[in-house]
């Protein structure tokens, strides 16, 4: 609620106009978490572990407590009676992973944003249109992006274009829906039933990174939070659209391993949005508007698997 978040709200919506602004105001907010740093490095101690705990880590840790970047996608803020149930949930878990986790927090459970449904296939003419103005709106913003420039390349008039989808807004929100779905139409690798094996949940978390953390995604990401003010409900809809195909086999796999008595959550849709906030890195790769590479999915696969199961002990070599 406000500070570190609305910085992050800041640093994305001027990143296309001031870089490198953006590029310090980041690296200023990951610098106040010195002190969360410092405190996970002792309890890594006492855990018996010498290796330097690095910034990332605290960033990560951060990352769970507003599940990024989903307060700067529309979802509400938690109110403050929640506030305790999410740290004692988001402490266990990254000190503990899921399989030393005692259900901390009880047994609330957090609402979770419905996708909608994808649209029918439209006529070949709006399906050029939508693919036009997806490149304009992607590289130029909903206020960069002209209707005229994009009526002309799609061959629309905008006697057509008002009659589908209304004016400006309704063009964007229906071409930023639109990409989502074709982003989320993929089929993840399997999880094994009543098993924590780290190798398939990293496969799966490499997977879900190779399209979260590809170039349209950051920059869909990018674009829909640079207006989530004026339309919280398409930046909720965007976010729920990308992960649905990744958290319904997670919440499965979840049950699954209640069922054979290896974890005692509650919530199991909360922990599975968290393991893709592990493997994303929080808001930090949609600031820096990158897409990640072979070696960065990789390594924050690897990394979220190892902390998500056993705790972030267990990822530090």
């Amino acid at each position: 609620e406000g500070g570190l978040l609305s910085a992050a709200w800041i640093t994305i919506n001027v990143a296309r106009s001031m870089p490198d602004f953006a590029d310090s105001m980041h690296d200023v907010q990951s610098g106040r978490l010195e002190p969360v740093r410092a405190l996970l490095q002792e309890i890594a101690g006492a855990q018996g572990k010498t290796t330097p705990v690095s910034l990332d880590y605290a960033i990560l840790f951060g990352s769970l407590s507003s599940e990024s970047p989903a307060l700067l996608m529309g979802l509400p803020s938690p109110g403050p009676e929640q506030r305790d149930v999410i740290a004692r949930r988001c402490a266990a878990l990254f000190c503990n992973g899921i399989l030393g986790s005692r259900g901390e927090g009880g047994e609330t459970r957090f609402p979770v944003p419905a996708a909608p449904a994808a649209e029918a296939a439209p006529p070949a003419h709006i399906r050029k249109l939508l693919d036009v103005a997806a490149a304009h709106f992607m590289a130029n913003g909903y206020q960069g992006a002209s209707l005229d420039l994009i009526g002309a390349e799609a061959a629309v008039g905008r006697g057509t274009l008002y009659r589908h989808f209304g004016n400006k807004a309704g063009l964007f929100g229906a071409t930023m829906r639109d990409v989502a779905h074709r982003l989320a139409a993929v089929i993840p690798p399997p999880l094994l039933d009543g098993a924590a094996s780290e190798a398939a949940l990293t496969a799966f978390l490499r997977a879900s990174l190779q399209v979260l953390g590809g170039h349209d995604s950051i920059v869909l990401h990018r674009t829909v939070i640079a207006e989530m003010r004026r339309d919280p409900e398409l930046a909720r809809d965007v976010f729920a659209i990308l992960r649905d195909p990744w958290l319904t086999p997670l919440i499965a796999w979840l049950d699954s391993l209640r069922g054979t008595g290896m974890i005692r959550l509650h919530d199991h849709p909360w922990y599975a949005r968290q393991a893709l906030v592990l493997a994303f890195k929080g808001n930090r790769v949609i600031a820096d508007g990158e897409a990640l590479d072979v070696e960065e999915i990789e390594n924050s696969s690897h990394r979220a698997a190892a902390i998500f199961l056993n705790g972030f002990g267990s990822a530090l070599v």
